[in-house]
């Protein structure tokens, strides 16, 4: 099973309907697939699209909504930190 630190914020005004472990065990799969083993550590966003537009506004200069934005952190070249996790990034979905 691969080490993953996954940090989940919910910027709805319901979070009804949101499965936080449905969606660790998505983006287990999804790194799996990718063929990522190492520990590593990703935030995830759930917003709505009011949200979503201020932070494709302000990130992209597109004052329109999304479905996804992404904000890696690093490449192959990035030097690990001392823990030893890599440091994905963040999603919003």
């Amino acid at each position: 099973m691969l080490a993953l630190e996954l940090g989940v914020q919910i910027a709805l005004t319901s979070a009804e309907g949101i499965d936080e472990a449905r969606l660790r065990r998505v983006v287990e799969g999804t790194l799996s697939f990718c063929g990522v083993s190492s520990p590593v550590e990703l935030g995830v966003l759930i917003a709505d699209d009011e949200e979503m537009r201020k932070l494709n506004r302000t990130y992209r200069g597109r004052d329109e909504t999304t479905d996804v934005l992404s904000f890696g952190m690093g490449g192959e070249d990035f030097i690990l930190p001392p823990d030893g996790v890599r440091h994905l990034g963040e999603v919003i979905i």
